[in-house]
């Protein structure tokens, strides 16, 4: 192949992978997931699990690279930007039980996806966690935690089984 074949060919790559021939783009997501309504959750939740959106979008994005899905944190999403955006928010979180009597944790979060400001599609997951093993030995955040890693591989599975 010649030089100039050669930098045809790269320049044409190039050019589609910029272009819609060559897919939709990366999907935004928020680093920190928000609540929906934050007066509905328990307030020791809200006050003491200040992670929790972060993690949510945190695994999110883990799991969309897992799945072989492009997704890109951003620190807000506007499902009215152009391109292809996930609006993602935690619907509700309960914490009851301790490490004494066993923990009873959930979380709620609902997904829609939007392209070019059109909704696409819309799902809602909800997750519980007991703690898994040993979990007497931790915190309700962090058992709260593993709820949102559980939300986040769902959403991000739901993307995947959407062919995006």
């Amino acid at each position: 192949m010649s030089m100039q074949a050669g930098a045809l060919v790269v320049t044409a790559v190039l050019l589609l992978s910029n272009s819609g021939w060559a897919g939709n783009g990366a999907i935004q997501v928020a680093m920190d997931v928000p609540y929906k309504d934050k007066t509905i959750i328990e307030t020791k939740i809200v006050d003491e699990c200040t992670q929790l959106g972060t993690k949510l979008g945190k695994y999110l994005n883990q799991y969309a690279t897992k799945y072989g899905v492009k997704t890109q944190l951003v620190e807000e999403v506007d499902p009215k930007a152009p391109g292809r955006v996930l609006v993602v928010e935690i619907t509700s979180a309960v914490s009851t039980g301790n490490a004494f009597i066993g923990h009873s944790k959930s979380m709620s979060a609902r997904a829609e996806l939007f392209e070019d400001g059109v909704s696409k599609g819309l799902v809602n997951f909800s997750r519980s966690s007991g703690g898994g093993f040993m979990g007497q030995y931790k915190g309700s955040c962090s058992v709260l935690g593993r709820c949102s890693k559980a939300l986040g591989k769902d959403i991000a599975g739901w993307l995947r089984d959407r062919g995006e």
